[in-house]
């Protein structure tokens, strides 16, 4: 069920003339990716309506929002509830991202600078210092966002738009298996500099090939499904 947790009324919360929506589903995204509110757990409208003092309209809207990033499935005649990552919709993610990600690493080849992929690197230092200090949540939003440069230095609008989604639903899982105690980010760190010095080198055959094997593991493709990104 959904949990009750007390906060500021958006009336309060919310900026002159802002739209109620803003805050209701700014909180309820830091809620579902802090795992404050769990996998599968059910948003119900007139809970969260009453928490806030608000209708249910910005509430329904900010769960469309919510759906519409990937973190929230909406169903007829039902609660809507937080994502369950099946095996399925993981394996599925997986798939869209390697197709993605080997295409946005290329591009990023083409148009990126020296100075793009310094900005990597610095990723990879802030994500180390998050490491350090034991913050697991901001590590793994620091994971994400290396990713998330590398589609921006694409310079490939559709690229960064269709994997924003999977951006959210990345740092979701990543923050699921923490809290399961599966390690997650032991060696991403290495696999990424690894990366960024391919891109530095601009050698596209070893920075894809980083790219499909990361992925790969992470997603934990099983033999068949590994084969047919080999090439």
């Amino acid at each position: 069920m959904y949990k009750e947790v007390k906060i500021v009324s958006a009336s309060k919360q919310s900026k002159k003339n802002e739209p109620l929506i803003d805050p209701v589903y700014e909180y309820l995204k830091e809620m579902i990716l802090t795992l404050q509110i769990q996998e599968g757990e059910k948003l119900i409208e007139s809970k969260i309506s009453k928490q806030f003092g608000v209708s249910r309209t910005p509430v329904r809207e900010a769960l469309r929002r919510l759906s519409a990033e990937g973190l929230v499935r909406i169903f007829p005649n039902r609660a809507a509830e937080v994502v369950t990552f099946t095996k399925e919709l993981v394996e599925n993610m997986g798939v869209v991202r390697i197709a993605l990600d080997v295409v946005a690493v290329k591009l990023a080849i083409y148009y990126g600078s020296n100075s793009d992929f310094m900005k990597l690197k610095q990723c990879l230092l802030d994500c180390e210092k998050a490491a350090n200090q034991g913050d697991i949540f901001l590590q793994n939003k620091l994971d994400v966002n290396f990713h998330k440069e590398i589609c921006r230095i694409s310079q490939n609008e559709f690229i960064l738009k269709y994997m924003s989604e999977i951006f959210l639903q990345l740092e979701l899982l990543l923050n699921i298996r923490s809290k399961k105690g599966i390690r997650v980010n032991n060696d991403s760190n290495a696999l990424h500099s690894e990366i960024v010095d391919a891109l530095m080198n601009r050698n596209t055959e070893k920075a894809t090939s980083l790219t499909k094997e990361h992925l790969k593991r992470f997603y934990k493709f099983d033999d068949s499904l590994a084969t047919l990104f080999d090439e």
